[in-house]
């Protein structure tokens, strides 16, 4: 017989394993990572560096702001 802490640990797994495609998906679909791999790669190309920052810096905004307003809460 599975306790009620046993069924939470297996929710988790179910959810996690139905989170795990879809983070690929998105991280397929942002190419973030590929621009950084391809600016590091080819150091002269100055337009890779550009994307590089302004789609980390979209990325990374909205999380930050996340952050401060949990912060704030406390």
């Amino acid at each position: 017989m599975v306790q009620y802490r046993g069924e939470i640990s297996t929710l988790e797994l179910i959810v996690y394993a139905t989170y795990v495609p879809i983070a690929i998906w998105l991280t397929v679909r942002s190419g973030g990572a590929v621009v950084q791999l391809l600016s590091e790669l080819h150091p002269t190309n100055t337009s890779l560096y550009i994307a590089e920052v302004i789609m980390q810096s979209v990325g990374l905004n909205p999380l930050l702001l996340i952050a401060l307003s949990h912060l704030s809460r406390l």
